[in-house]
């Protein structure tokens, strides 16, 4: 990545600072947001010392997530006390599905250097979460949440955690917080229909599956789960229309699947 196009990724870092992405409608853009910080700190941090980065930011952006890892090494030799460095050497290895490792960078981060970020709680919770270690992942994003505002995929995450631990409720309230924050994103929609499968309540379970399909008609567990209700509700011919098109949505995915 050239010296341009670092410019160009921190003018967009100091366009969206100021106001937090608290409508994130991804992962991915939540994720994003945080790169473009990232790369700004330690483009700072290796100018503050007079010294190149040693950093090649394309690694991290186009995937190429092993030579990203030997970068962030490299990097923290010669700047050790970098918590952000650490912070973005986790976000890779979360992204190799590395999360012990990941969980590590992060509780480095904070407990070694420090670092109080609203999104590094967010993110080690979010590795808690997917190990399976729900009530870690649940304290993380609370703190998370409690530091500063939060975008709606922060509350999804906790609702799935608290799914996970039978707290249905709160984790309604968090699905419903989501909505609220970010009306747009079929994400949310979906895991509180799947809540409301699971509790029961079917009518208002296919409501929020018909959402999340109506914003992403390519959404295919809500096909699949939807499916699922009509056939509690007795609808079969209903049941295999939505089954018959989250079939098709799979195999355009992958066109080698055999019927």
């Amino acid at each position: 990545m050239g010296q341009n196009d670092v410019e160009q990724l921190e003018q967009a870092v100091h366009e969206r600072e100021g106001k937090r992405l608290t409508s994130a409608n991804s992962m991915s853009q939540w994720k994003q947001m945080w790169r473009l910080r990232l790369i700004q700190k330690l483009k700072k941090l290796a100018d503050e010392h007079g010294g190149e980065t040693m950093f090649d930011f394309a690694n991290m952006e186009r995937g190429r997530y092993k030579e990203a890892v030997k970068d962030f090494s490299g990097f923290l030799k010669l700047y050790p006390e970098c918590s952000f460095a650490y912070v973005g050497r986790g976000d890779v290895y979360h992204a190799l599905k590395q999360y012990t490792k990941a969980i590590k960078d992060y509780t480095w981060a904070i407990t070694r250097l420090g670092m109080r970020d609203s999104d590094v709680f967010a993110r080690r919770g979010d590795a808690y979460r997917i190990q399976h270690e729900h009530f870690k992942a649940i304290m993380d994003l609370n703190r998370a949440i409690r530091l500063e505002p939060c975008p709606a995929v922060v509350y999804a995450i906790r609702g799935d955690a608290y799914c996970a631990r039978g707290k249905y409720g709160r984790a309604m309230r968090d699905f419903s917080e989501a909505i609220k924050l970010e009306p747009d994103y079929p994400g949310s929609y979906a895991a509180r229909g799947k809540l409301y499968a699971d509790l029961g309540q079917y009518d208002a379970a296919r409501k929020d599956f018909n959402k999340a399909i109506a914003l992403d008609n390519k959404y295919v567990d809500s096909y699949g789960r939807r499916g699922m209700v009509w056939i509690e509700q007795g609808r079969y011919d209903m049941a295999i229309k939505d089954f018959d098109k989250a079939k098709v949505l799979i195999r355009k995915r992958a066109p080698n699947t055999p019927g």
